[in-house]
């Protein structure tokens, strides 16, 4: 049987990690980063324990640390940005595990993330 290899021309996803063993949650939420006291609208694309993709139309290099708002879950995310292919960026949390997991753990459900393996992801 051949396997057909996903690309990124295929979907527009850069997966940067291959190894990647952390659920993922595909999501289309309004947003707001907070770079340098500036706000900017962007779109999350999906979101793990370990970060979220954003699509943003403004040009950022990878390390800039940021904030995160997701006002339809009350989320104010500390973060920065990981890598960034045109539009999308990915961002990885800076806060550490016990934060994120107070912020998601009644949001995981709300979002269809199983909560309990999104938690025990967390360590």
């Amino acid at each position: 049987m051949n396997r057909h290899n996903t690309t990124e021309a295929d979907t527009g996803i850069v997966d940067h990690d291959h190894k990647r063993d952390i659920q993922r949650k595909s999501v289309l939420w309004q947003a707001y980063i907070n770079i340098d006291g500036q706000k900017f609208y962007c779109q999350v694309r999906n979101l793990s324990v370990g970060g979220l993709k954003i699509k943003l139309d403004f040009p950022f290099e990878n390390g800039v640390t940021c904030t995160v708002e997701i006002p339809r879950y009350n989320l104010n995310l500390n973060a920065e940005i990981a890598w960034h292919s045109d539009e999308f960026f990915g961002l990885k949390f800076l806060d550490d595990h016990e934060l994120i997991r107070e912020q998601f753990s009644e949001g995981a459900a709300v979002v269809g993330v199983d909560a309990a393996r999104f938690m025990e992801a967390l360590g």
